[in-house]
């Protein structure tokens, strides 16, 4: 056998290799969360602005010159009529002397 004198093969460094290296993930999964959040609780409150103003516009708009439902007289229900309609009813019926 022949003694071979030792290669000079050079190994490349470590820090000359490339290395992939995944952008920072210090954000926690709960804090890349709060925008979503954030923007949810937003809409919904939005959504129940909406829904309300509707509501306040569609019941002034419905009882605009009428009486509110539930309102009785002697146990006569006198919801949803005008105020001249009101004021005919009972007339007829509350306006008659007993005999």
């Amino acid at each position: 056998m022949k003694n071979h004198p030792p290669s000079r093969v050079t190994t490349p460094h470590v820090d000359a290799i490339p290395v992939l290296v995944r952008p920072s993930q210090d954000k926690s999964p709960r804090v890349a969360f709060l925008p979503t959040l954030a923007v949810l609780i937003l809409g919904s409150m939005l959504l129940m602005v909406i829904a309300g103003g509707t509501f306040i516009f569609y019941a002034y708009y419905q009882y605009t010159g009428r009486i509110y439902p539930g309102v009785h007289v002697g146990g006569d229900d006198l919801g949803g009529k005008t105020l001249e309609e009101a004021t005919l009813w009972l007339e007829q019926n509350w306006n008659e002397l007993p005999t």
